[in-house]
């Protein structure tokens, strides 16, 4: 439902013309250390505030909080611990791009043997132009969620397990992989798939597979990895990919599909052409709103308590930026003085929808 919330009315004190009010940065997470990356002020590490991502996982901070951007750079998790990247207003204003060389924008690297964490989780981002969007190397531990992969050389996301008895996982919720230039997903058992056990894992829900130039899911190995235990898919949609949506050379010959798959249904953004810049939210009357998986007790809900949306702006991971043209949140009319001098009350009035 959507209300018209007129007038709303903000006060604060401007303080310093320095940084950036204190307001504006998230709150950790209780008995957490958070840096905060940013490109509009001067890097302070005293206060936590670093220019690149690179930066803010090396504070060793646990959590680190991007604001919008465009960062030009290749991101590698730690291998002994775990960190949590989340951007502060989500995929439309916050890109890791791989730059004029191409290179993998995001890698989640080996993890030790003496390691029992993940790698560590993604939130909230456009990954783009590198060769492949994100790789999670052999070994490696991924959670991606909320992120818009597209236009990369090779895979959106590339998985490798080459056979020991480290586990490589990934995990993907709640994202969009199009227009890579081979496949959305690959997933790559190099190596015996039954090695001791579910060594390589694979959770997929609420994702949105489009025209990617070869499939949008992809298994390159002839093995039981599409039992239960090892590989959970379920409520994502799949349009155009151009050599078929799914390809899982698996001991049945098929892949193992959970509920909720949808085939050739057009997801219906925004805006959506090929090059940076499009809009992958979805439209009103897209047939993947209200389709995703709601997890368990409802933990995988949208924002707003209605069950999960497809793709990079459903789920509970969406909160700050639950937003399209028709359903809000949204602010419009913003009157706000031009001057304020240090110390004086700035006060900003707007007229604001909400869902």
């Amino acid at each position: 439902m959507r209300a018209i919330i007129s007038a709303l009315l903000f006060t604060v004190v401007l303080l310093s013309a320095s940084h950036a009010w204190a307001s504006e940065y998230p709150p950790c997470p209780a008995g957490v250390q958070c840096a905060y990356v940013r490109q509009d002020v001067p890097a302070d590490e005293n206060a936590n505030i670093y220019n690149t991502i690179t930066d803010g996982i090396s504070s060793s901070a646990p959590f680190v909080y991007v604001f919008p951007g465009i960062y030009d750079e290749q991101v590698t998790y730690p291998a002994t611990r775990s960190v949590t990247i989340k951007s502060v207003d989500g995929p439309l204003l916050t890109v890791i791009s791989g730059g004029a060389t191409r290179r993998t924008p995001v890698i989640f690297p080996t993890i030790t043997a003496t390691v029992n964490t993940p790698n560590g989780r993604l939130v909230g981002f456009t990954i783009t132009n590198g060769t492949y969007g994100i790789e999670v190397k052999d070994h490696g531990q991924a959670f991606i969620s909320s992120c818009v992969i597209e236009e990369n050389q090779l895979d959106g996301i590339f998985a490798a397990w080459t056979g020991s008895a480290l586990v490589t996982s990934i995990a993907v919720s709640n994202s969009v992989l199009r227009l890579n230039q081979r496949d959305g997903i690959s997933l790559n058992p190099y190596s015996n798939c039954s090695y001791g056990g579910d060594m390589f894992t694979a959770a997929i829900h609420n994702s949105i597979f489009e025209k990617n130039a070869r499939y949008g899911l992809y298994h390159s190995r002839n093995c039981s990895i599409g039992n239960a235990q090892r590989f959970s898919f379920s409520h994502s949609a799949f349009y155009q990919n151009a050599a078929g949506n799914m390809n899982a050379p698996l001991t049945n010959g098929t892949l193992t599909k959970g509920p909720g798959i949808l085939e050739d249904v057009n997801p219906r953004f925004v805006n959506s052409p090929s090059g940076f810049g499009s809009d992958v939210r979805l439209q009103a009357n897209s047939p993947l709103l209200d389709k995703g998986w709601d997890g368990v007790n409802a933990a995988m809900r949208d924002p707003d308590g209605t069950r999960n949306d497809m793709g990079a702006f459903g789920g509970p991971e969406a909160r700050t930026y639950f937003i399209s043209p028709v359903d809000g949140p949204t602010v419009r009319e913003v009157i706000a003085p031009s001057v304020v001098r240090q110390g004086e009350p700035l006060t900003v009035r707007a007229t604001g929808a909400v869902r």
